[in-house]
């Protein structure tokens, strides 16, 4: 729907218990452990144990 030069990548968080701490808690993480111009284009599904990168999908 977008074009691709305007949308940077989609991140899916996936958290092990509903509420805003633990998405909150979730990205942190995430975001301590990638840094984000590495998975431009690229769509993430982050859980709790586990970060599954689909390249090129977006």
């Amino acid at each position: 729907m977008h074009p691709q030069e305007t949308l940077f990548g989609i991140i899916i968080l996936r958290p092990t218990s509903q509420g805003k701490q633990a998405v909150s808690d979730l990205f942190t993480n995430f975001l301590a452990s990638f840094k984000l111009d590495d998975v431009v284009n690229k769509v993430l599904i982050v859980e709790y144990n586990n970060i599954t990168i689909r390249w090129d999908c977006v």
